[in-house]
Formats: C-alpha cells, sequence, structure tokens
C-alpha cells in the first residue's frame, strides 16, 4: 500500500438549482488525478490483492457506465421523504425511463425528472429537457376512474380472475424465472470481467489454483 498525498478543493453548489434562495453548500472535491502524489516505495502492507481492489473499483463506478443492465444502474435509490406522494415508484419519465422522484412546490406535489441526474456522456442527455414535472393532481382523477371501471358489475368477475391468475405460478414460469436470473447473472459476470481487463487485472492468474504470489506491488 503506497502512501498518497491527495489535494482537495471547496466547491459552493447551489442546494436547490431552480431555488436560487435556498442557497448552497460547500462540498469537497478530489483534485485531477494528475495532482496525485505517490510514495515511491510501498509504506503498508496490503489489504487486499490487486484484483480484488479493482473489482471494488469497478463496483463504485458501475452505476453510471455502460453494460447490460445501465438502464437498471441509472434507477434512483430509496429516499426518506415528509410528504405523501401517491404514486411513489410508479412514475417514470417517457424520455429517459428512470423513476420521478416527488418534490412539493408550494402546496402542490409533482414529480420531477431532471437531467443533471443522468449519467454524464450518456446519449439520452441529447433530447431531455432540464427538468421534465408532471402534476400528481392531474393522474388522480383518472387513475380512480380506472380503479373504479375495473370493480364495477361488469368487470368484478374478470378482475377477481385475473388477481387470481398472478398468483399461480407454473412450474414452467419457474424454469423462466430461474433461467433469466442465470443469464442476468452471467451478463453481470462477463462485463465485469471484461471491465477488470480494461483495467489491467489479469482474470486468469486471479483464478483458484492458479493465482501466483504477488510481486510487492500494492493497490494504491
Amino acid at each position: 500500500m503506497y502512501r498518497l498525498q491527495i489535494k482537495t478543493k471547496t466547491q459552493e453548489t447551489l442546494l436547490n438549482p431552480d431555488d436560487v434562495a435556498a442557497g448552497n453548500v460547500v462540498r469537497f472535491r478530489r483534485s485531477a488525478k494528475g495532482t496525485v502524489v505517490r510514495s515511491r516505495r510501498p509504506a503498508h502492507p496490503a489489504i487486499v490483492s490487486v484484483a480484488t481492489f479493482t473489482q471494488a473499483q469497478l463496483l463504485r463506478r458501475s452505476r453510471a457506465s455502460g453494460g447490460l443492465s445501465a438502464g437498471r444502474k441509472l434507477e434512483r435509490g430509496p429516499k426518506a421523504t415528509k410528504h405523501v406522494y401517491l404514486f411513489k415508484g410508479r412514475v417514470r419519465c417517457s424520455i429517459c425511463s428512470r423513476g420521478m422522484e416527488g418534490t412539493p412546490r408550494q402546496s402542490r406535489i409533482y414529480y420531477r425528472c431532471a437531467a443533471r441526474n443522468i449519467a454524464p456522456g450518456s446519449p439520452v442527455l441529447a433530447e431531455h429537457p432540464k427538468n421534465v414535472y408532471l402534476a400528481e393532481r392531474l393522474i388522480v382523477g383518472p387513475v380512480n376512474d380506472w380503479l373504479s371501471g375495473l370493480f364495477d358489475e361488469d368487470h368484478r368477475s374478470e378482475t377477481a380472475d385475473l388477481l387470481a391468475g398472478t398468483h399461480s405460478s407454473t412450474a414452467s414460469d419457474v424454469r423462466a424465472e430461474h433461467a433469466r436470473r442465470r443469464l442476468s447473472t452471467a451478463e453481470t459476470h462477463i462485463r465485469r470481467l471484461q471491465d477488470a481487463i480494461k483495467a489491467g487485472a489479469n482474470p486468469v492468474a486471479d483464478q483458484p489454483g492458479t493465482r501466483r504470489a504477488d510481486s510487492g506491488t500494492s493497490p494504491a
């Protein structure tokens, strides 16, 4: 493990770009990689192998990287909120297909998709507006009418049959789901191996039984 001297700089950004009066927040940012100073010799014993360190770095950057599951990586994580959103986790942007976040504005609730949260370099940025808003009040009425129609006298039996059918999974459905999971796991493993090779790791040397002694270098 080498000793690093990393320079940082402070950066002030608006807390809410749509509301300048909300103030700003100060964050510490790392400087460019070219400004990092490293010791000539290892200063500490290695805790993990080079391959493990490289894989951990790739996993950290996987959210913004492309690949077979790029759409899922752009998905926002859950966030605690004090407001009640009737369609939380159910509204998606028609441009980028990401889940829209609830945003209270004055006394009304909106769902917003902000372009600044999209991974840099994504092709969808070329056609995505700065912000896409959807007022909750515009969809409450149509959704209520649709739900009422599903359970009226003319459609009640059909809806009950559909709901009952969703809970009865056949053996073929189970096998298909198992195959999809295995395929997804294989695709993820292949993508990680490809990224590790690009980063300089040797996947053959890192396999059990073929791992060779490290030459003394350790990940920074």
